[in-house]
């Protein structure tokens, strides 16, 4: 591998997971836009804080920490916006204040815990991938490195 090929994998895996936190943030915001939508139009959705946590919960899965900060803010700005009292931003009604209290621990909370948990999980596969590497005789000598630093052997070398 030249020092290119390095260079290109780091920017592409960079890319990825920015795109990756992105994706996560958009989601958020399409559910708190489709929430939105459908006050617009007259439909009563019952509890929407619901899909705002499924929203922030994938967007800490698929982001990461970041995403998982970004989409609990977005949820947070919603709850501020959706528990105000009608014409009057960020007063609310007693019952409200504690719903807005209820989501400023809550969201951050579930959004750090997915996205440590997702964190956790990819660690687990990628240590299970390279001991299956490892222990498998002919994976194990494909991905060792040879003498002239080419990295490639035949099976037939692998197999003897």
């Amino acid at each position: 591998m030249t020092m290119a090929d390095g260079v290109s994998t780091y920017l592409t895996s960079f890319w990825r997971a920015c795109w990756r936190q992105l994706l996560g943030v958009l989601v958020v915001l399409l559910t708190v836009g489709g929430i939105e939508s459908l006050r617009m139009l007259g439909a009563s959705v019952p509890n929407p804080q619901l899909f705002t946590v499924l929203a922030v919960a994938y967007a800490a899965y698929l982001g990461g920490y970041s995403g998982a900060i970004a989409g609990a803010a977005v949820g947070l700005a919603y709850a501020l916006y959706f528990f105000s009292v009608p014409g009057e931003f960020l007063t609310f009604t007693p019952a409200n204040r504690a719903r807005v209290i209820v989501n400023f621990i809550t969201l951050p909370a579930i959004a750090l815990l997915v996205s440590h948990l997702s964190a956790r999980l990819a660690l687990i596969v990628g240590q299970r991938t390279q001991s299956f590497i490892e222990r498998s005789p002919v994976l194990s000598c494909r991905f060792s490195t040879s003498g002239d630093n080419t990295g490639e052997r035949s099976i037939k070398d692998c197999v003897r």
